[in-house]
C-alpha cells in the first residue's frame, strides 16, 4: 500500500509538472498579455534561456518584445519527456519538442524547437526555475 501511494504521488507531480509546461507554452501561443506569465516562475529564476538570476521585470520585458516582433505564434506537435524527478528536493526537469510558426507583417519564421523546463515545488506551489535550450 505504501509503495502504491508513493508511485501515485510521484505520477501526480510529474502530471502537475507536465500541466505547468503546457500552460506556459499554450499561453505563449494565446495570450498578449506579459503579466500573465509572472505567476509562473519562481524569482529569480535561475537560469532563462541565456540570462541568469531573472525577475518579473526581465519576463515581463521578454513576453513583451516577443510578443510585438511575433505577433502570430502557432506551436504543434508538442512532446513532453520527464528526464529527471527529484523527489527529495521535489524538482523536475522536463524536456518539451515542438514545431513552431511565428509570423508578423513582414515574415514568417518556421522550425523546431528544444526547451528544458526545470520546475520545483516551493511553499506547496509547483513553479519553474530554469528554462533553457535543450542541446
Amino acid at each position: 500500500r505504501d509503495i502504491k501511494k508513493s508511485l501515485d504521488k510521484e505520477v501526480s507531480f510529474e502530471e502537475r509538472a507536465n500541466s505547468l509546461v503546457k500552460k506556459l507554452y499554450y499561453r505563449e501561443m494565446q495570450s498578449n498579455n506579459p503579466a500573465d506569465f509572472v505567476e509562473l516562475f519562481s524569482y529569480p529564476l535561475q537560469t532563462y534561456y541565456h540570462k541568469k538570476n531573472v525577475t518579473a521585470k526581465d519576463i515581463i520585458r521578454d513576453k513583451a518584445d516577443y510578443f510585438k516582433k511575433w505577433t502570430k505564434r502557432d506551436y504543434s506537435n508538442i512532446k513532453l519527456d520527464t528526464l529527471n524527478i527529484d523527489k527529495i528536493h521535489k524538482r523536475v526537469t522536463i524536456k518539451i519538442t515542438f514545431d513552431y510558426i511565428l509570423k508578423n507583417s513582414k515574415k514568417e519564421l518556421k522550425g523546431t524547437s528544444h526547451h528544458l523546463v526545470t520546475m520545483q515545488e516551493i511553499n506547496g506551489k509547483l513553479l519553474i526555475v530554469e528554462v533553457g535550450v535543450a542541446k
